[in-house]
Order: structure tokens, then sequence, then C-alpha cells
């Protein structure tokens, strides 16, 4: 079985394609705002709940995604077709994946904002330029 689809004809049939680096991306992101609305947040045991429970609701919030993305902008006409199923579970995989990464970063730089701050900034913008140099090479092959 094919793993990775390169080309545009492949998006959402095979478990990766370049848009599960933006699923990874989602991720990384979703990560940031759980821990920074939980540095805001006044009550101690629901931040703490916040903060333990961090990755279940990442796991949410990527099934969500996908329920999102095959259902509503399938509807709209946003989104040609649907993901096969090992697409959408790899997508929920990279979306949890991207958050333990960011997790990780968190619990060993946060003392030092400065280090924080300059780690994110560069990893976000690899991985953004990752994104875009896929994309730019699974539409290149089409034309």
């Amino acid at each position: 079985m094919k793993l990775v689809g390169k080309s545009e004809k492949d998006l959402d049939k095979y478990p990766l394609d370049f848009f599960s680096i933006g699923h990874f991306i989602l991720g990384h992101l979703t990560c940031i705002i759980i821990f920074f609305m939980a540095l805001f947040i006044p009550f101690e045991y629901l931040r703490n709940g916040i903060l333990q429970h961090f990755l279940l609701i990442t796991c949410i919030f990527g099934l969500g995604w996908e329920i999102f993305e095959n259902n509503v902008l399938i509807n709209t006409k946003l989104k040609k077709e649907r993901d096969s199923l090992n697409n959408s579970l790899c997508d929920i995989l990279c979306v949890i994946l991207g958050s333990i990464m960011c997790a990780f970063i968190i619990f060993h730089f946060f003392e030092n904002l400065l280090i924080f701050v300059f780690i994110t900034v560069i990893l976000l913008t690899i991985e953004f330029s990752f994104f875009y140099v896929c994309g730019f090479v699974t539409y290149a092959q089409e034309k």
C-alpha cells in the first residue's frame, strides 16, 4: 500500500499528503492556545485540569476538525471529496504529534520566555515553509 500521496489526484486518498503537515501545524498552534488560555484562567483547579488533559483536548479538537472538514466543507463545496479513513486517522495523529512536540517545548523552555518564543517562531517558520514547498511540489506535478 502506498503511504504518501504525492500528487494532486492522490490528496485525501493515502494516509499522508502535504495537508498532513498542516494538521501538524494545527496541533502545534492548538497546544499554544490551550497553554496560554490556561495561564489566564483564574481558578487553579480548572487551570490544572486543562493542563493535565491538554492531549485529550487536542484529540477532541483534531477529531472535530476532521468531522468539520469532511462534512461541512464538502456540503459547502469548499472541498471536492471526503478523506479516506486512513487519511483522516493520520491527520488526527498529526494534530496530536504537533501538540506533543509543542508541549515538550513549553515544559522545557517556558521559564525563559525569550528562548520559548524564539524556538516556537523558528519551528513554525520551518513548518510553514515545508508546508508551502510540499504544496507547491504536489500541485506542480500536475502541470
